[in-house]
């Protein structure tokens, strides 16, 4: 056994983060990568196995197997002599539409079978034959061993040794390097450069920017990787264009697709700082003779885009390549630690959409034999443990093509989703110096339901109040009905509503105005219902505090919403007294008897509809929280439809999700 052994070094950061998903979800097909092609002439089956046996025995990463077993880190091993075989089906008797039905059946159990990871090779051919001269020939292999850029290059081999054999020429290749100078050329690379850059680079940024366009989250499952694919052709002349604007800006491709998904992200989460992955080619330029290794070079690097929209889109654009361009010093860096650098928490994946530049476009006119061999209908089949990976082709006609988790996303989503991106581009070449607020991924049909359609809400003769005001009305129609009920009791409306007058007087002797804002300390309560009313009531725009949350949010918003009240009780805000200099408290639970001397009566204050009635803090996971405010007649005018939506019968009882 250990005669066969040629290597055994360590995995590649890229390699070690594949193994991990693939011993994960085993049943997940991540990964295992199928190119197949239809070859059409007078093919020697025999001659065409030797060929690819001579590039197995040229190439080291071919004849790869991984071990990891009573291992403090997994390994791989590379074989000496590794046979190679084409497994070969006779399809000539079976018509055209049931050998392709027996073909992608084939291809789905070809999937499920795998790869047996320890035990070289890590990849399968097959050929059908369809006709007397015409083949589907199929390669099934594991992402462990190469990336894209490798295909090509296999491809060119086999069919160099193969037209050699058959016109019975020598030939002779430059012997390759092996991948293992690649892994001693990783072991050299500067980690602390990479962390200070990379920590610096993603501070602030605390969760995955959401996608905007996922199922519900009901219809979720996780664990589910099925995957789909669609794909989204730009015209020649739009292609066209898009290489008349990049040579233009002094940009690349690249950069432009870059900037594009950045702003659609952007406008699909509601936020103005987006982080995805994006995929390197990882080949070192002072590694002599890199371009011809096979192996893993590629890698997942995040991509963190800050976006002003006042800026015009070349400007943006330029600024977007300058910090790819920085970057690009610390590509080597491995994913999983720069996870670990980040503010992101262990177990949460930094990003959950990946774009995929390919730059190695796999053409059938790369592989031109002449009129010995023809090459068609070339398609490549992957797998990715991401649910939205976005592959951009280069080529005639430039194409996007979306590898999608069908647990995660509908087709139609994802349809959208690249017709935006289109209607993004095409209004972007329109003109570089459009700001970026004006850039909308939206068509006019789109613009038009949102905005005349669904926008149609005017109710005749409605007129918003106050949230307290509406309150007040039901309270005066029906002061004896009961209006809450906890654990500890019920309340009728007319007490609730003597009761929250009591405490907006009290807030009014300390100062309480419109407008003021007034912090909320306290858990579920009757208590609590009566204080939000008295607040709004003295006119404050509450601020709910969740006793829960830890001391440092809820100190960051106390400082940050500039409250200088707070209703709460002794227990809830006995780690904030602090506070005590800059933020007057009112103790429910200890001032049962200085209320009951304040006035039942509602106060007489010019409160409007527009006035604030409540802030919230948005969850920071996107770096600090921020607080949005919310008007009274925001409020009611929720209230008002959904009464006229859903209305209530008399004695039913709602239950509202908050």
């Amino acid at each position: 056994m250990r005669k066969n052994i040629e290597a055994i070094y360590p995995l590649s950061p890229m390699q070690q983060g594949m193994l991990f998903h693939t011993l994960l979800a085993p049943e997940s097909e991540v990964y295992f990568e199928q190119f197949h092609c239809t070859l059409s002439g007078t093919l020697s089956i025999d001659r065409f196995e030797e060929a690819w046996q001579k590039v197995t025995d040229r190439h080291p990463a071919l004849r790869t197997a991984f071990v990891w077993e009573n291992l403090k880190e997994p390994l791989q091993v590379v074989g000496r002599r590794v046979k190679i075989r084409i497994e070969r089906h006779d399809w000539r008797a079976k018509g055209e539409e049931a050998a392709e039905e027996d073909f992608q059946r084939f291809l789905a159990e070809d999937r499920k079978k795998g790869f047996t990871l320890n035990k070289a090779p890590l990849m399968r051919l097959t050929l059908f034959q369809l006709g007397e001269r015409r083949y589907r020939f199929l390669w099934s292999y594991h992402h462990l061993l190469l990336d894209g850029w490798c295909l090509s290059l296999i491809l060119k081999e086999v069919l160099a040794f193969y037209m050699a054999a058959v016109q019975e020429k020598p030939i002779d290749l430059p012997p390759p390097r092996p991948y293992q100078d690649y892994i001693a050329w990783l072991k050299k690379q500067d980690l602390g450069a990479a962390e200070a850059f990379w920590r610096k680079h993603l501070r602030g940024f605390a969760a995955p920017t959401p996608l905007g366009i996922d199922r519900t989250a009901e219809g979720i499952e996780t664990r589910n990787l099925d995957s789909h694919e669609r794909e989204h052709a730009l015209s020649e002349t739009t292609t066209a264009r898009v290489d008349a604007f990049c040579r233009a800006q002094r940009i690349t491709t690249n950069n432009l697709i870059r900037g594009l998904w950045a702003l659609l992200l952007a406008r699909y989460a509601g936020e103005d700082d987006v982080l995805f992955g994006a995929t390197v080619s990882g080949r070192p330029a002072e590694l002599p003779g890199v371009e011809s290794i096979v192996g893993l070079f590629i890698n997942t690097l995040p991509v963190r885009v800050r976006i002003a929209w006042e800026a015009s889109f070349g400007s943006f654009l330029t600024r977007l390549q300058g910090e790819e361009l920085e970057a690009r010093h610390f590509e080597y860096s491995p994913l999983v630690e720069i996870q670990g650098w980040s503010e992101v928490p262990r177990g949460t994946p930094l990003f959950e959409s990946l774009l995929v530049f390919e730059n190695y476009p796999l053409d059938a006119g790369l592989l031109d034999l002449g009129e010995e061999i023809g090459i068609s209908d070339l398609h490549f089949v992957e797998r990715t443990n991401l649910p939205l990976t976005l592959f951009v082709v280069p080529g005639k006609r430039l194409t996007f093509r979306a590898l999608y988790h069908t647990a995660r996303f509908e087709a139609e989503a994802i349809e959208r989703m690249l017709g935006h991106l289109e209607m993004l581009l095409e209004r972007a070449l329109a003109n570089p110096e459009t700001p970026l607020a004006r850039l909308s991924p939206l068509t006019e049909g789109e613009r038009h339901l949102l905005l005349e359609v669904w926008n149609d809400t005017a109710v005749p003769d409605f007129m918003p109040g106050t949230i307290h005001g509406t309150f007040e009305r039901q309270a005066a129609a029906t002061p004896e009905r009961v209006a809450a009920r906890s654990a500890k009791g019920s309340i009728t409306f007319g007490a609730l509503d003597r009761q929250a007058n009591r405490i907006a007087h009290a807030l009014r002797r300390r100062g309480v105005a419109p407008e003021v804002p007034v912090a909320l300390l306290a858990g579920r309560s009757i208590e609590t219902l009566a204080a939000i009313l008295g607040i709004l009531k003295a006119g404050g725009a509450y601020l709910p505090l969740d006793p829960g949350y830890p001391k440092e949010r809820l100190a960051f918003m106390l400082r940050d919403s500039g409250a200088r009240f707070v209703v709460t009780t002794r227990a809830a805000w006995e780690p904030f007294e602090d506070f005590q200099s800059e933020i007057e408290p009112l103790f429910l639970d200890e001032a049962e008897e200085l209320l009951l001397q304040e006035p039942e009566t509602p106060l007489d204050l010019p409160i409007s509809p527009h006035h604030p009635a409540y802030i919230v803090y948005t969850s920071g996971s996107t770096g600090r929280p921020k607080g949005v405010i919310g008007l009274h007649a925001g409020a009611v005018n929720r209230f008002e439809w959904m009464w006229r939506t859903y209305p209530f019968a008399e004695g039913e009882v709602g239950c509202q999700k908050t």
